[in-house]
């Protein structure tokens, strides 16, 4: 799964003033939860995350159309090995 890199920060599109007027998390958050919340993008491109590191209700929702998607992302690289694999026997037979 590829979460891309956004094309600006938040202090890019924001004016300051939005930004201090923030309230601290504490205030809204209920006692006991507060999660660790991101203000700057975690790695230097886009996040990439492999799907079997993702939840499975996440990729059970993902749907027919993104199991479609990969299924066909990966047929020109089984169609390469498969035309290499030929390759090779033949130059064997030679």
């Amino acid at each position: 799964m590829i979460v891309p890199h956004p094309p600006k920060s938040r202090e890019d599109i924001q004016e300051p003033f939005v930004r201090e007027q923030q309230i601290v998390p504490d205030k809204y958050y209920p006692e006991g939860y507060k999660p660790e919340l991101l203000e700057e993008w975690p790695v230097e491109g886009d996040l990439v995350v492999p799907l079997e590191f993702a939840p499975k209700d996440m990729t059970d929702g993902m749907g027919v159309e993104w199991r479609l998607k990969k299924k066909n992302k990966k047929f020109p690289e089984e169609k390469k090995a498969a035309e290499e694999a030929d390759k090779k026997e033949n130059k064997e037979k030679e």
